[in-house]
């Protein structure tokens, strides 16, 4: 997607909500702006942006304001998708978007353990005690503070919602049926011990109390603390905290010269992932290829390295976390580091890579940049693709000759309004109409040049042509006076594609125009003895005095006697 489709959303994060005089402020906050596509814009993508301003894990609320108002009645609250769409229409107007992030404190994971020793005695209090009489529990009572839970969630419930006054009667209903659902759960794991109890279950731990006193009576008058293995609960919480930090988000901040491929790795787009690969497999050396693509399917990816090797990674698009995921993984090489052929080496990645070289040096030569690449990168490139990287760089920068000439019209008509008596010819070669004007001559001549030359030069005029060193070619007619202290006064001046008759009389025709030469009375002209000068001086000028330039007359003898000579030699 080109630039101009890119928006930005600006991020505060970090602050408070207060109220002064009556006006609600965002006080103490971050700021932190993203370049995103508004068509990829989803209420998960949002939400992982949000984390990335602060390291966040929590966010409790999102809000956007509405451009033009204040935050009183500005601020709308992202609950969903369908608050996402109408932000991503706004935002398409506005071009940019503020929104406000609500994070919460990072809490400590909870595990409620059971306890495996049968002198740890409970007691259930619930709604149904009558139904505890008859259990034969003798020792093992199951006690859980069912009603302080209750309170204590309620209770939790109700501070939150207090510092809130905007708090709609919708939300608060949902949060109180969440902590009817949590006590209902509860009282769930109440009854199914109870259970246990009656069916004997808990009665097998009652086997080795007599030996477990005796071990445990060993270790009573001591304050040294027992070293015991994890159960199964503690291991379930560390697999599910090693599948979390396994589960990260890869971006262009990432080390790819020590990153390692996981299973679950996640990218916000399908080119993030691409750009990922290539970058993985030039600072690593591995000669990577996409053996599969198809974005029909999830927009699906295969990778793959050279034939032999197993290395295999494989990854489509997660719709439920709105991320491009990373499926299959197999890391291990067998194959070694290939010096001279890399396909994810492009000329266009590495002439990004040094574009603030090329800033500096536009004229920065191929053999350097071979040596470069091989020290940075250890990949030996050929001559030839070093030239493309300094095309491409040149491009990136200045844009291609295309869009330059695309200008000259603009550039044209800027002259003419602040200078109406330049003399500015553009010619176009129209001669297939289905096909866009291409450019074939330019003409210039400055007002302030023509007052100057007539008011203040001598009737001289030295005319000449060179060649335009681009690989479009052309050539550059130009004509040179002399002022009144024997120095070079630049008359004017014309892009060509060539020095030929028709050319020299195109341009000698614009130069009578602009100078009232009428037909070269009193006018001397001075040439290098090219025929097609020659011929246009005398149909354009022939009044005028046509001299010749000794110093092009020696060149010329010079080569016709010696050249021979040297062919000789």
């Amino acid at each position: 997607m080109a630039a101009m489709d890119r928006v930005s959303l600006i991020f505060w994060h970090g602050g408070l909500f207060m109220k002064k005089n009556d006006k609600l402020l965002y006080l103490n906050g971050e700021c932190k702006s993203f370049d995103i596509d508004p068509d990829e814009l989803c209420w998960f993508w949002l939400e992982e942006l949000a984390k990335k301003c602060g390291s966040y894990t929590r966010i409790e609320e999102i809000y956007y304001l509405v451009p033009g108002l204040p935050l009183d009645n500005g601020l709308r609250r992202v609950y969903n998708d369908r608050e996402v769409l109408e932000m991503s229409e706004i935002v398409l107007k506005a071009r940019s978007l503020d929104l406000y992030v609500v994070h919460g404190l990072d809490q400590a994971e909870q595990v409620i353990m059971l306890p495996s020793t049968p002198n740890t005695k409970t007691s259930i209090e619930s709604a149904n005690e009558n139904q505890l009489d008859g259990c034969n529990v003798v020792d093992h009572e199951v006690q859980t503070d069912i009603d302080d839970d209750e309170a204590e969630l309620e209770g939790e419930a109700e501070d939150c919602y207090d510092d809130e006054a905007e708090v709609s009667d919708d939300e608060y209903r949902t949060a109180k049926n969440r902590v009817k659902e949590c006590n209902n759960k509860l009282f769930e794991i109440a009854k199914q011990l109870q259970k246990e109890a009656e069916e004997g279950i808990l009665e097998g731990q009652r086997t080795n109390v007599n030996n477990l006193e005796s071990c445990l009576s060993e270790y009573e008058d001591t304050e040294e603390e027992i070293d015991t293995p994890p159960d199964s609960a503690e291991e379930a919480l560390t697999d599910n905290r090693n599948h979390k930090k396994n589960d990260t988000f890869v971006d262009s901040n990432t080390d790819f010269s020590t990153f390692e491929w996981k299973v679950g790795q996640r990218f916000a787009t399908r080119e993030d992932f691409k750009r990922a690969v290539a970058k993985f497999a030039i600072l690593q050396g591995r000669n990577l290829s996409f053996a599969m693509s198809n974005k029909k399917r999830q927009q699906r990816l295969g990778v793959k390295c050279v034939d032999g090797c197993p290395f295999r990674l494989y990854s489509s698009w997660d719709s439920r976390r709105a991320t491009f995921v990373v499926k299959t993984v197999v890391g291990k090489h067998n194959c070694h580091r290939n010096m001279k052929r890399n396909k994810q080496l492009k000329s266009t990645w590495v002439a990004r890579q040094f574009l603030d070289v090329f800033k500096a040096r536009p004229h920065w030569p191929a053999k350097e940049i071979i040596e470069t690449v091989k020290r940075a990168y250890k990949v030996i490139i050929s001559r030839g693709f070093a030239y493309k990287v300094k095309y491409r760089s040149h491009k990136m920068l200045h844009g291609s000759m295309e869009d330059h000439y695309k200008k000259v019209g603009r550039y044209l008509r800027a002259l003419k309004n602040s200078s109406p008596g330049t003399e500015l010819v553009l010619v176009t070669d129209v001669n297939n109409e289905l096909c866009r004007p291409v450019f074939q001559r330019l003409f210039t001549c400055f007002e302030g040049l023509q007052k100057g030359w007539k008011e203040g030069c001598r009737k001289v005029i030295c005319v000449d042509a060179c060649f335009l060193k681009t690989f479009l070619g052309g050539q550059l007619l130009c004509a040179i006076g002399r002022d009144g202290n024997d120095q070079i006064y630049p008359i004017a001046w014309a892009a060509v594609e060539g020095e030929n008759n028709r050319s020299w009389e195109w341009f000698f025709k614009l130069l009578q125009k602009c100078l009232d030469l009428e037909e070269g009375a009193d006018l001397a002209i001075i040439s290098d003895e090219h025929q097609a000068i020659l011929n246009a001086v005398s149909k354009v000028l022939p009044l005028a005095e046509h001299r010749h330039c000794a110093r092009h007359i020696f060149v010329i003898s010079l080569l016709r006697i010696w050249a021979p000579l040297l062919f000789v030699i």
